[in-house]
């Protein structure tokens, strides 16, 4: 017998990242135990696997976004297609577009999982571009001149003030929903610096499966030590900064970049320059169950984003195989890399100070092994589906019993 029906917003039917792994994979958990899932989405690719999971619904390409030129037609085909659903609970993901978001929490329940910071920052890395920092401003019309300074502005005052105007009116749509979902401390904070009630707010982290990602003791270490980098290869999650940091090691180490982006190119170039290109392999995108091995082998995995990263689901996976991690210290990373518990925290940016502390775990197994066991011991404690689910189900079932007549 079905529970209840969840309808689900997302712009993407595909696994591109951590937020859409973690999203798919909990609302399938969900249809698992009863309740019926209805997925809207607008964007390519889409996964022929998660299509055959759920019932889904396509809408034009962009329209979930922010600039989306929303058509009066169009906004009622949807309000009238949402109605027809009869859904007890709105779960939304990422959507952008404040009027489709404004129509869903003013007429039922949503939870909104806030993956990321563009509820406060409408380009949606809080970077200030010029003075090279992370923007600790409140989002509002202020940022229509500061913007124009730090260059992470259309360039265009008319496009830049409706973008600032149109953010504006998403977060404040967002404060109509029920509960706002997010995974670290860092978001929790943000949001209630942008006047969120408190009460609204639900810190629920993500998790992995720590079957799959655990250690194996037959699998032995890369020789030299390998150094682990998985994620997008795009300048905000810092995989070109390894190199700098390690040109004056004296130390024996292979660097494996595993993931997709434009920095590839630029990265084995600067490789060649100096005089690194036999120690770095740069490999696509592989499935989890391919992915495990990986970790198991490096050595330590680094994490060196430069925005503020909402949490960093890389960081837990690598920590369950028991390989130490070394980050940059900003966003939610702190909420599972714990300094010289299970890895290093360095400040952002500090090459000399990351490369002290990759240079501590290739030279000191014990730290490591012991970094190692007490990253598992962390994720078991904290980042597990278990975890996560007795918190969501019962916001879940709280919020549809409170909207039942």
């Amino acid at each position: 017998m079905l529970k209840s029906k969840i309808l689900a917003v997302h712009i993407n039917l595909n696994f591109e990242g951590g937020a859409e792994q973690y999203l798919y994979d909990v609302l399938f958990e969900l249809q698992k135990i009863g309740y019926e899932i209805k997925v809207y989405f607008s964007e390519d690719p889409v996964s022929s696997e998660l299509a055959s999971k759920f019932s889904t619904k396509r809408w034009p390409p962009g329209f979930f976004h922010i600039y989306y030129k929303n058509t009066k037609s169009l906004i009622e085909e949807f309000k009238k297609s949402v109605f027809s659903e009869k859904p007890d609970l709105i779960y939304v993901s990422e959507l952008q577009n404040p009027f489709v978001s404004e129509f869903l929490c003013r007429n039922f329940p949503v939870i909104r999982y806030v993956n990321g910071v563009r509820l406060t920052c409408y380009n949606g890395r809080r970077i200030l571009n010029y003075s090279d920092k992370i923007c600790e401003h409140k989002f509002g019309t202020s940022c229509f001149l500061r913007t124009y300074k730090e260059r992470c502005s259309p360039r265009r005052p008319d496009l830049n003030l409706k973008t600032i105007l149109t953010g504006l009116r998403l977060l404040k749509t967002a404060k109509l929903a029920k509960a706002l979902i997010t995974p670290s401390d860092y978001i929790s904070k943000l949001l209630i610096k942008h006047s969120v009630p408190p009460s609204l707010i639900h810190k629920i982290p993500y998790y992995i499966d720590p079957v799959m990602f655990s250690p194996d003791n037959s699998i032995q270490k890369i020789e030299p030590p390998e150094i682990l980098f998985i994620g997008r290869v795009v300048t905000p999650k810092g995989p070109h900064l390894l190199l700098p940091a390690l040109k004056n090691t004296n130390l024996l180490w292979r660097y494996r970049i595993i993931g997709e982006g434009p920095l590839k190119e630029d990265i084995l170039k600067q490789s060649k320059e100096l005089g690194f290109a036999d120690r770095v392999i740069v490999q696509n995108f592989i499935p989890n169950k391919e992915l495990v091995d990986y970790y198991r082998k490096a050595t330590l995995t680094v994490f060196p984003s430069i925005w503020p990263e909402p949490f960093g689901i890389v960081g837990i996976e690598s920590l369950a195989c028991e390989t130490p991690v070394v980050g940059f210290n900003g966003g939610g990373v702190s909420d599972w890399l714990k300094d010289g518990v299970c890895g290093f925290l360095v400040e952002r940016k500090d090459l000399n100070c990351l490369k002290n502390r990759i240079e501590k775990l290739l030279l000191d197994r014990e730290s490591r092994e012991r970094f190692g066991s007490e990253g598992r011991r962390i994720v078991l404690n904290n980042f597990t589906k278990q975890h996560h689910l007795s918190k969501l189900i019962p916001l879940i079932e709280d919020i549809i019993s409170k909207s039942r007549p």
